[in-house]
């Protein structure tokens, strides 16, 4: 019998959603469900030298639209400050060499369009890492 999890995307998840991913046979991306604001799916904290801060996509995301939908906008360049901010957070971190042609990659290696893509790339690469050998399907 296989085990089965089925989630909305999170841009950024903490380490108990890959603990759940690692649990299961099967992962299913849940994002033609209503996008909420406010919310995991387009931004996520992290510890910096100078406190906790929010790392936030900007997008058009309304109450009446699907996470699959909503598009990212590119215009702030958001992409850049996440990188410079990781960069300048995490530097000093062991194996910082490796995450930053990750993070590299992940942040100017693409153009994003929509937030779901992002946040299932993001998620799908990690697990790589992790060694988590879950298939992963849409819903």
């Amino acid at each position: 019998m296989s085990k089965v999890a089925i989630i909305q995307s999170n841009y950024i998840p903490w380490k108990g959603y890959f603990h759940i991913i690692r649990q299961v046979d099967h992962f299913v991306f849940l994002d033609n469900v209503q996008y909420t604001q406010r919310d995991w799916r387009n931004r996520n904290l992290i510890k910096t030298p100078s406190g906790i801060i929010w790392l936030t996509v900007p997008n058009n995301g309304t109450q009446t639209m699907l996470i699959e939908d909503v598009l990212i906008d590119n215009s702030s360049l958001w992409y850049k400050d996440h990188l410079k901010t990781l960069i300048c957070s995490y530097k000093r971190c062991r194996h910082f060499d490796f995450f930053f042609n990750f993070l590299e990659n992940i942040y100017l290696g693409h153009n994003w369009k929509k937030q779901s893509e992002l946040n299932q790339f993001l998620i799908r690469e990690i697990s790589q890492i992790m060694n988590i050998n879950t298939e992963f399907h849409q819903a």
